[in-house]
């Protein structure tokens, strides 16, 4: 649901053969089905990068539609984002971008000042998802009010909770009927941090994803994303101004730094279940060796 890539795969710059490699290589992580995130950058290598993999005959894991995170963010929270790319979320900025297999597409609702282009999200069939957004408490209930029901990468690249001054993360938790994402590799979110939004939300609300980078089981130690150098030093990726860029750990990994406070029934229902649910996607996030997860009855089975 929320990938940049891995094996040195860059979705926003990989070729045929590159992406083959990748979608070959992750099923040994126990992924069989992908939407691979393209982030902001020029609007024809989004589309051509769209169109690779519009095409792309999988031999491994399949892709399940595409997610764009960005270019319609706010700037002041852009984070690794190429800001000179970064486009006003307007019906006529969307017309320039193949949307047909966009499943997701993160933005940032402030700076949708009369609503139109979430509803034409809505319209388009596509999930809008709150990211890289400086909204205000009431924005966000509003763009909730209205339909979306998406947040990406809770905490990171959104306001801090401020309790004279609750922002978008505030509205996320305060409400039941938002999923999260939440990337749990211990270095984006503190581990209690993690615990409380594990405490404070529904569990089938809760979304974990790996928003792993193209550096991610590769042997680069630096590698160019979003425009810009990012460096790894054993534990994070980070911009040379020690930006933090996205996970350099895969989903499985992730549950390995996890799993004291995680149980894995549950890391499964975050990490696989939840997520096919979330993209209303059928066939898939569920274990079919010794037990089956089924709509209805995953939360309570003891």
């Amino acid at each position: 649901r929320h990938t940049h890539g891995g094996y040195g795969c860059n979705f926003n710059t990989c070729n045929e053969n590159e992406l083959q490699e990748y979608l070959i290589k992750i099923k040994r992580h126990g992924v069989v089905g992908i939407v691979p995130t393209i982030m902001t950058d020029d609007i024809k290598v989004i589309n051509n990068q769209i169109k690779l993999l519009k095409k792309i005959k999988s031999k491994g894991a399949k892709i399940l539609g595409i997610h764009l995170e960005g270019p319609f963010i706010n700037s002041l929270k852009s984070g690794i984002h190429p800001q000179k790319h970064i486009l006003l979320p307007s019906i006529e900025n969307l017309a320039k971008i193949d949307t047909e297999n966009v499943k997701i597409l993160t933005y940032a609702p402030e700076l949708d000042t009369d609503g139109s282009f979430l509803e034409e999200l809505l319209k388009r069939q596509i999930i809008p998802s709150i990211g890289h957004s400086n909204a205000t408490y009431d924005q966000a209930s509003k763009v909730f009010e209205n339909g979306a029901d998406q947040i990406t990468h809770l905490f990171n690249a959104l306001p801090s909770i401020h309790h004279r001054e609750p922002g978008v993360v505030t509205a996320a938790l305060n409400n039941d009927n938002i999923y999260v994402e939440i990337i749990a590799d211990l270095e984006h979110i503190h581990k209690s941090i993690i615990e409380i939004i594990l405490k404070l939300k529904p569990k089938e609300k809760i979304l974990l994803v790996s928003d792993s980078l193209p550096i991610s089981h590769s042997n680069l130690k630096e590698t160019i994303f979003g425009g810009q150098k990012i460096f790894y030093n054993g534990n994070k990726a980070t911009s040379k101004n020690g930006v933090i860029a996205g996970s350099t750990l895969f989903l499985d990994d992730i549950y390995k730094k996890t799993s004291d406070f995680i149980k894995f029934r549950d890391f499964i229902g975050y990490s696989s279940f939840n997520i096919a649910k979330s993209l209303g996607i059928q066939g898939y996030g569920k274990i079919e060796i010794g037990i089956e997860y089924e709509n209805t009855t995953l939360w309570n089975k003891n």
